[in-house]
């Protein structure tokens, strides 16, 4: 439960928390309370893992300068790490 804690301590207000996961993001929802509507983004409780790290990267999504956390858990790490190893590799923008 600690690490919910410290981020909810980190994020600004106007942050958007991403969730892709199991167990970890199910108590992630409980703990970590977004400032804003729309502050929590997961794929649901029959979603696909792996989505999380797509999220931020839609056409029109907010600026460098909003920050969208994601957490993963080991399942979601596993189907998506890849792809940002792939994003700097080939020194591809993210967003």
């Amino acid at each position: 439960m600690r690490v919910y804690g410290e981020l909810s301590r980190l994020l600004d207000d106007d942050a958007v928390v991403i969730g892709d996961g199991g167990d970890f993001v199910s108590y992630a929802g409980k703990y970590v309370e977004p400032s804003r509507p729309a502050g929590w983004l997961d794929p649901g409780p029959y979603g696909c893992l792996g989505t999380g790290l797509g999220m931020p990267s839609p056409p029109g999504s907010p600026g460098p300068r909003r920050r969208w956390p994601c957490c993963l858990g080991d399942g979601a790490a596993g189907f998506s790490l890849m792809d940002a190893d792939t994003l700097v590799r080939h020194r591809l923008p993210w967003s």
